[in-house]
């Protein structure tokens, strides 16, 4: 939405943003799910007797930057995944229409952009 669409650099932008929604949404669910559904409860089973593991891990998980990037980072990448700029522009354009709900679904090449950047960064 920040680059007008005559610019030199709206193509280029739009193939970046299009390789990396896939790859953000799935490090992001990945990063939640583990972190909230394996991490924590494995370290509060582990420690479920020692009162002060349990409070010191609670004060942890309650720290506002670990719920931003455990919990909200989902809802985020969510966001930048469906809520992209062409979904804007097309709220723009059909408003009273209910065709701006259609999102840009995955590909296969989505997912070879995710396979690329986890081998890369592993």
């Amino acid at each position: 939405p920040f680059v007008n669409e005559d610019s030199e650099y709206a193509s280029w932008l739009n193939t970046i943003h299009h390789m990396l929604q896939f790859p953000v949404l799935a490090s992001a669910t990945c990063t939640s799910v583990v972190f909230n559904l394996a991490v924590i409860p494995a370290i509060m089973f582990s420690n479920m007797f020692n009162q002060d593991i349990k409070k010191q891990l609670i004060d942890l998980v309650c720290d506002h930057r670990v719920i931003q990037v455990h919990v909200m980072n989902l809802p985020y990448a969510f966001m930048g995944a469906f809520l992209s700029s062409s979904w804007l522009r097309s709220l723009g354009e059909n408003l009273g229409d209910d065709s701006y709900f259609t999102f840009r679904s995955f590909t296969f090449e989505d997912v070879w952009f995710g396979l690329v950047l986890t081998v890369g960064y592993a």
